[in-house]
């Protein structure tokens, strides 16, 4: 998932806000993985989502409800590249 304009950016960091458990995005060969419930680790996040790299990560959530939240908004996101 690729953020493309700051409006993307802002409306993902929302939902991490409403997220109530752990949430974290990293590369599916583990060398990248950071706790998107801490700040310095969610903006690190956040500005990789944004690069050339984007594709790589992915987003992972431990409560079903987070993971739900998270999995709309991609959809969402999809649909509109579509």
């Amino acid at each position: 998932m690729t953020l493309n304009n700051i409006d993307e950016l802002t409306r993902l960091n929302d939902l991490l806000d409403q997220c109530q458990g752990e949430v974290y995005i990293g590369t599916p060969d583990g060398r990248t993985f950071l706790d998107m419930r801490d700040r310095s680790a969610r903006l690190k996040g956040l500005v990789a989502l944004t690069g050339a790299d984007a594709d790589l990560y992915g987003i992972y959530a431990y409560r079903r409800e987070d993971e739900a939240l998270l999995m709309r908004y991609i959809c969402q996101q999809m649909r509109k590249t579509a």
